[in-house]
């Protein structure tokens, strides 16, 4: 059996085919809930939307309540992680140093890099991943805002 791509209603097959562990249905490839890896590094095997809770980082010095919220997409080995993290009256972050950990997944054998900025969109900052590390750090110190948003893209 094959699997028909027509262009301009989407992937179709017979009902229950897999193509690997991933199903073909209406609308789109549902992938499995745990990643079956194969050893082909041009098969893409694994997609996953998921949310994290950024940890604080010993680059920030919060002022009040420290809280965090994110959410990441992972593509094959690629990871998208955006994140916030606040202080109830303010968050700074020092130059070179975490302003978070907790990535979801480790980031491979090489740096990564991302943007950030304060709360009030005013300073951007750029941000980075170190290999084999799950912390997102500043590459130069963002001054007290409410909150801080960063996004970063890596490998695993």
């Amino acid at each position: 059996m094959s699997l028909i791509l027509d262009g301009t209603a989407g992937a179709t097959s017979p009902a229950g085919i897999a193509v690997g562990n991933a199903t073909v249905q209406t609308g789109g490839i549902a992938f499995p809930a745990t990643q079956v890896a194969v050893t082909d590094v041009n098969t893409l095997d694994d997609y996953e939307e998921g949310t994290w809770t950024p940890s604080q980082g010993a680059g920030l010095t919060v002022v009040g309540a420290f809280s965090s919220t994110g959410v990441y997409t992972k593509i094959g080995r690629l990871v998208t992680a955006i994140g916030s993290v606040t202080g109830a009256t303010s968050v700074a972050a020092t130059a070179s140093n975490p302003i978070c950990g907790n990535l979801p997944f480790t980031c491979g054998s090489t740096l990564a890099m991302g943007s950030g900025m304060n709360g009030l969109a005013t300073v951007s900052i750029s941000c980075y991943v170190n290999a084999a590390s799950t912390s997102v750090s500043a590459a130069s110190t963002l001054t007290a805002s409410s909150n801080i948003y960063f996004s970063v893209t890596y490998f695993v």
